[in-house]
């Protein structure tokens, strides 16, 4: 056994070992020193992203105060550049190679602006009208009334924005659209005496051509049945494989001629979308709306007791979902659902000739889990159905109603306590409706297991959920009154006296088949010092 040296240089150091095959012990010269590492917290080639922004704010203050308006207005310019594959490493294998990670490809750079603008209001209309100041200086309910309606005040705000992204293309190498965004929201809020604040907001936004959704995931999905996977059933390998198998006098291109002309793909195609997969620029679009309705109330009805409550309705829906994918597999699904292996008769076994007398590449196992046709169903088929079939319709992963209070409270409004009039009190609750976590199944065929479609209708929800947290405080000052200091406990999830599983998914039939730990109640202490 060699062990390092405490004290080490950089340079060359014997390393002795033992062949246990042999019996000989081996010294060999190994060099210690710093290499540069490349793995794969990098991409496959490096770009290059300029973004400029202008952009200005202005207020304005009419009739007293009574209508603030606020404009603004942004401009985004963006230029993007992909670099060349970089190396990397020097020929060493150690040393970082700076002109490759800095090489830029030839050319200008890829161009896109854009403006954001918002405009808004805030209206206080009542506020000076001399009648309700004397009600509000009245008693009973004619100062209650009086009051609630001198501070009213409304708002309305819109907004269009442009969302600076990195150029992409769809499955047939078209250019996707800059993402945009709309939103307005409008609501309405009063102060009763400073103790009762109310607000209530309405919002609708939408994003255009979105890139995060569902479609996007989808585009990039239905690229791994033929060319960017590592599946073994990947048509690319397998045409290879059989190609070359059945003409083994065959040079490079004429194999990669005949399997182009096999899958319909052609090798310019293939290599391009490669490329772009690679790159992350295979995407496809679809436009998100949300909409909801938020109240939240602040109340202090003494100076040691606040407590303040938020309640939302919330709604999201997916429209506009990118056409592109169903192209490419309408497309597609004709070669895949056809396609023959021709070397079936010499690679196959005598039980999977006589179970699969078509010799189909779709169907046919080549190692793992899964047949082209299961890896397709599970992972493009179900969900992209369903993404285009929930189309419009609230979706149910976002839960509809949520709401959640919390308090405290010094205990100097009860207590003069050296001790206790130091301390907070509080706890707070948390609750979120039930959302689904995946669909029912359509009932399979007659004799069959296996489920083909997915119920949009039919959603599989997980229960409600609800976290309860308490919390206690102590002010002090320390080192002869000079250090103002807080000491808090919290105590989180309460209501969970040991870990629990939550079902984040389920198979067709609303059995779980994926959970999220939940951690039981903790205990957090903290201390703050004002320095």
């Amino acid at each position: 056994v060699d062990y390092a040296p405490t004290d080490f240089q950089y340079g060359s150091y014997p390393f002795v070992w033992g062949n246990t095959a042999t019996g000989v012990f081996h010294n060999d010269p190994i060099g210690l020193g710093q290499v540069a590492v490349t793995d794969s917290t990098g991409g496959g080639n490096n770009s290059k992203t300029i973004l400029k922004s202008i952009g200005g704010v202005m207020q304005n203050h009419f009739l007293d105060d009574k209508l603030v308006t606020t404009f603004g207005l942004r401009e985004d310019k963006q230029y993007v550049k992909a670099g060349s594959t970089p190396q990397l490493l020097l020929a060493d294998g150690m040393t970082l190679d700076m002109n490759s990670v800095n090489h830029w490809a030839l050319g200008d750079y890829n161009f896109k602006s854009g403006k954001t603008k918002t405009a808004g209001a805030v209206v206080r209309p009542f506020r000076d009208l001399s009648f309700l100041r004397k009600m509000d200086e009245s008693s009973g309910a004619t100062r209650f009334f009086g009051n609630f309606v001198r501070s009213l005040q409304f708002s309305l705000n819109k907004s269009d924005s442009f969302q600076p992204a990195n150029p992409a293309v769809d499955l047939f190498f078209n250019s996707l659209p800059m993402p945009t965004g709309e939103g307005k929201e409008y609501g309405f809020s009063f102060n009763l005496f400073g103790v009762l604040n109310v607000r209530v907001n309405h919002y609708e936004n939408v994003s255009k051509n979105s890139r995060q959704g569902d479609a996007g995931t989808m585009a990039q999905r239905v690229t791994r049945i033929d060319l960017t996977s590592t599946a073994n059933f990947l048509l690319t390998t397998q045409a290879n494989r059989w190609v070359t198998l059945l003409n083994p006098t065959w040079n490079a291109q004429q194999i990669a001629d005949e399997v182009a002309k096999e899958i319909g793909v052609s090798t310019a195609t293939q290599n391009t979308m490669v490329q772009d997969f690679n790159a992350g620029t295979i995407s496809a679009t679809q436009d998100l709306t949300s909409k909801g309705t938020e109240l939240d109330i602040y109340f202090n009805p003494t100076r040691n007791w606040t407590v303040s409550a938020n309640a939302a309705q919330t709604e999201s829906t997916n429209t506009n979902v990118a056409q592109s994918i169903q192209q490419w597999i309408n497309q597609r699904m004709p070669i895949w659902t056809s396609i023959v292996d021709p070397s079936a008769s010499t690679t196959w076994t005598a039980a999977q000739l006589a179970a699969e007398p078509q010799h189909l590449w779709w169907t046919h196992n080549y190692g793992g889990s899964q047949t082209a046709q299961q890896n397709y169903t599970s992972f493009v088929g179900f969900p992209y159905t369903l993404v285009v079939s929930k189309q419009g319709k609230s979706n149910p992963q976002i839960a509809k109603y949520s709401a959640k209070i919390s308090t405290s409270y010094r205990l100097a409004g009860i207590t003069e306590n050296p001790i206790l009039k130091n301390m907070s009190v509080g706890g707070s609750f948390q609750w979120a409706a039930p959302m689904a976590i995946n669909y029912y199944g359509f009932p399979p065929a007659a004799g069959s297991t296996i489920y083909t479609a997915l119920d949009p209708n039919n959603p599989i929800y997980q229960k409600a959920q609800y976290h309860i947290g308490l919390m206690a405080s102590y002010r002090t000052k320390l080192f002869a009154n000079r250090i103002p200091a807080r000491f808090q406990l919290n105590v989180t999830d309460l209501q969970y006296s040991t870990t629990k599983l939550l079902p984040i998914d389920a198979f067709p039939d609303g059995t779980p088949s994926a959970y999220r730990i939940m951690d039981p109640r903790k205990f957090i202490f903290t201390a703050t010092f004002d320095l």
